[in-house]
């Protein structure tokens, strides 16, 4: 167990201090590689810090298809659905919340466009 900051909080740092001091203070040519530093020090920091367990999603998902555990992780699932013609509703169900999972990482408050037509359509 480390002291604080923590790694994910060290990286919240750097991404905040790219945004609001060194950005501004670029060359305009440079700004847009600014930006993409920071955001991908607060994408590594989400990573980090995430608390949701995509492994254990994952085994559900398995389970759900009929795989044995550790069936080739989401290559051998996405080959399972490929080849086992329409998937169940759990199925369909533990693949958006994988992927949901990733959009809160990636682009946070993304997923929420649209979720309740999302859900609806899926239900």
């Amino acid at each position: 167990m480390h002291d604080r900051p923590t790694q994910a909080e060290l990286l919240d740092i750097i991404a905040e201090t790219l945004r609001e001091t060194v950005v501004p203070a670029t060359a305009p040519h440079a700004r847009h590689q600014a930006r993409i530093a920071a955001n991908l020090c607060a994408v590594l920091a989400r990573e980090m810090a995430d608390t949701h367990n995509p492994a254990t999603i994952m085994r559900r998902l398995e389970i759900a298809l009929g795989l044995p555990a550790g069936h080739g992780g989401i290559d051998g699932v996405t080959r399972q659905l490929r080849l086992g013609g329409a998937p169940t509703s759990e199925a369909i169900e533990l693949v958006s919340e994988l992927v949901r999972m990733k959009l809160d990482v990636v682009k946070p408050g993304y997923d929420q466009h649209g979720a309740e037509a999302e859900h609806a359509a899926v239900s």
